[in-house]
């Protein structure tokens, strides 16, 4: 899925991001208030990452190498 470069999925209730590899032009992935608590796989492109108020309980490691933004308030890390 090559057109999209943002996606915002703020307090939809979702516990997976599974898939989101596919969006290979995605920057930014803006995911608060759901209830994420692992990362897939993420595009190699991913630039901006939010993550605030989901179930992480740890630092997510797999990040890609291009990663300028990482938001993880209000977690329980």
């Amino acid at each position: 899925i090559a057109r999209v470069d943002r996606i915002s999925v703020y307090n939809k209730d979702i516990c997976s991001i599974e898939g989101v590899k596919w969006f290979t032009s995605l920057k930014s992935l803006q995911c608060w208030g759901n209830h994420i608590s692992t990362l897939p796989a993420l595009p190699a492109s991913l630039e901006q990452l939010g993550l605030d108020n989901n179930e992480f309980t740890s630092m997510p490691t797999n990040l890609p190498e291009g990663l300028k933004e990482l938001s993880v308030g209000f977690n329980k890390i």
